[in-house]
């Protein structure tokens, strides 16, 4: 059953990369957005070759993609609200 879902991880890869080809069709492509959308295609690919590689370890090999996912994309979420510009409200809080 692992398998499959290594499958659908690179398919899913595959989508994030034809949308980011559309995206970088705009004059200033997202180059964060690029880095992570690559960065998931590549480690996918490799989730699913040793997958089907290594039949025994499919659990710790499906791990290990999951915490290579989670930090990229936790990354990339941070770096969005991080950018994100918050109106000054005048009230400041003296410590």
């Amino acid at each position: 059953m692992s398998l499959l879902y290594a499958v659908e991880a690179w398919v899913l890869a595959i989508f994030a990369w034809a949308w980011l080809t559309l995206r970088n069709l705009i004059p200033r492509p997202p180059l964060l957005e690029n880095l992570c959308v690559y960065s998931t295609l590549l480690v996918s690919t490799l989730n699913l070759g040793l997958s089907a590689a290594l039949p025994s370890q499919r659990s710790e090999v499906g791990k290990a993609y999951l915490g290579v996912a989670l930090a990229l994309w936790t990354y990339l979420t941070y770096a969005l609200f991080d950018g994100l510009q918050i109106y000054d409200t005048g009230f400041y809080l003296y410590v």
